[in-house]
């Protein structure tokens, strides 16, 4: 999440959009004040020319009417994502948008998760369970797009699969204990080449 405020610092215009695998596996627009996806970038000023991707237009919106954005959809259990498009200049890609997604409407999630087809890189961070403050109460477990969190039923906690953690922190923001933080993953020599 801090991650995703810093990208909308520096990538702008900076729109709501309504989120495009909703509208793949529901068939549905989202309502005007419920879009969940952000495109950000020089992009956004053509936006008319994509006239099926952007269907019932886009909504601009300030730096921090963006981070508070991102904020009521990560409460709400959101992953966010940076969608990458194309190549730069140098031939890097580009940021072209920011997802607030969940499994099983966002068809990123749900490739790696269903059938192990990496569309999304993980984050920088994973997630680290701190025994001796965890009380086993699982609501991590609710947070988790990717599967990564199980209960031990053996010892009443919880038990994150760091292979399977995409870092995205939905879980240390559930936990009211503050059993769980993000850590560098590349601290973790099993996991510093695990993207």
């Amino acid at each position: 999440m801090k991650d995703a405020k810093k990208i909308v610092e520096i990538a702008q215009p900076i729109a709501k959009i309504n989120c495009i695998c909703r509208f793949m596996t529901r068939a549905t627009l989202e309502d005007r004040g419920h879009r969940s996806c952000l495109a950000l970038g020089l992009g956004m000023l053509k936006w008319e020319i994509y006239p099926e991707r952007y269907k019932g237009g886009i909504e601009f919106i300030s730096v921090d009417e963006a981070k508070k954005h991102i904020d009521f959809w990560v409460k709400k259990g959101m992953v966010p994502t940076v969608m990458s498009f194309g190549k730069a200049i140098g031939g890097a890609p580009y940021i072209g948008g920011l997802c607030l997604c969940d499994y099983p409407d966002c068809l990123a999630i749900r490739a790696v998760n269903d059938y192990g087809v990496k569309m999304l890189f993980k984050g920088e961070y994973v997630a680290k369970v701190d025994y001796s403050k965890c009380n086993g109460c699982g609501l991590c477990i609710q947070k988790c797009q990717f599967g990564a969190i199980k209960k031990e039923v053996t010892i009443n906690k919880i038990n994150i699969d760091m292979f399977r953690c995409f870092g995205c922190g939905l879980c240390e923001l559930a936990c009211p204990k503050n059993a769980i933080q993000l850590i560098e993953r590349s601290s973790f020599p099993a996991l510093e080449d695990e993207w």
